[in-house]
């Protein structure tokens, strides 16, 4: 059993205007001048979500059975103008996941699950009306091996998954969105881990997706059911590997690093008449433990992520707009854990 508090706050203020047009083909907005346009009056929001979970794994035989259920309290207090009378929405549900394994071999387990899922969405419509959440199903299958006698597991799992009140543009008014839109996913994912010598450890991963609206309209009112949804590539792969200094190294402690992101390419717009291009990110980490330095430090390490590593400039467009991705990203931390 377990307990999930969550609190978020938000304040916006929308400006809207007519720019010039955006040509998907050559991306000339890098050389236009667009006017910034007046703001509106700001709206605020503030959502609180608690949620009670409980979980159960029984075994009979060779056969794994797991269940858990989960409640959830959404609350929200949203103020279109700082002027105006709070509009409170709250809602609840109950979401649940059941998923039966079978140990066909030593380290070989195929599994099926089914889940419910309810998703709180943030933001104000163009009523100044909170979101309602999203919500879904999921039908898995799949199988995970552990290789006997070594340190290779791999699993592969191919899914299904149906949501309805996602967020799309508003057909009346572009600059804001509605929760009126749904989407079915289907598709499969790869993964393999790997030690494959002493301190060195592979992963890697492999995901192909492929997601369509079912039940939604452009904002020219122009169904798009059967379409892709734009932004989201129908293939990514990632694979790191790191590797640990061992005791006897004057560098004990130290691991360093580095892996590779492709995204796929995917459409730039929901009418599925242009597209996104592909790209090839780098990643690299850096760590080091301290208990190589005394046993009394055991459970502190400093870690460096760094992300998109050379830097690579590349944009991405949906649902009407575009986007700058991650920059040259470094992220330093220094955790303890006990």
């Amino acid at each position: 059993p377990g307990v999930v508090d969550a609190r978020y706050s938000r304040s916006q203020r929308v400006g809207f205007g007519l720019a010039p047009d955006l040509n998907l083909v050559t991306r000339n907005y890098g050389q236009q001048f667009i006017a910034t346009p007046a703001l509106g009056p700001a709206s605020r929001q503030t959502q609180d979500q608690i949620g009670i979970y409980l979980q159960d794994q029984a075994k009979f035989g060779d056969f794994i059975l797991t269940l858990n259920g989960r409640h959830d309290w959404v609350f929200q207090d949203n103020f279109a103008t700082p002027d105006s009378a709070v509009s409170r929405q709250d809602n609840s549900a109950f979401t649940g996941r059941v998923g039966l394994g079978y140990v066909l071999a030593p380290g070989l387990v195929p599994y099926a699950s089914y889940a419910t899922t309810f998703t709180p969405q943030v933001g104000l419509d163009r009523n100044g009306q909170a979101f309602k959440p999203a919500t879904g199903d999921q039908i898995e299958a799949g199988v995970k091996y552990l290789i006997p006698g070594t340190n290779i597991q791999a699993a592969f799992a191919g899914f299904d998954i149906n949501q309805s009140s996602i967020l799309v543009p508003d057909a009346t008014n572009i600059a804001f969105q509605t929760a009126a839109g749904a989407v079915r996913s289907k598709g499969f994912e790869a993964e393999a881990t790997a030690n494959i010598a002493p301190g060195t450890n592979l992963t890697i991963a492999y995901t192909h997706v492929d997601i369509r609206f079912v039940n939604s309209t452009s904002f020219a009112g122009e169904s798009l059911n059967g379409n892709r949804v734009s932004g989201i590539p129908s293939d990514t792969y990632a694979s790191f590997l790191t590797y640990a200094f061992p005791p006897s190294s004057p560098l004990r402690g130290l691991q360093i690093g580095g892996g590779i992101r492709f995204i796929g390419t995917s459409f730039a717009d929901d009418q599925n008449t242009v597209r996104n291009t592909a790209v090839t990110l780098y990643d690299a980490l850096v760590a080091y433990d301290f208990a190589a330095l005394d046993p009394k430090y055991r459970g502190f390490r400093a870690q460096i992520n760094a992300y998109n590593i050379f830097d690579r400039n590349y944009t991405t467009c949906s649902f009407g707009f575009c986007n700058y991705n991650q920059p040259a990203t470094v992220i330093g931390s220094l955790i303890y854990r006990w």
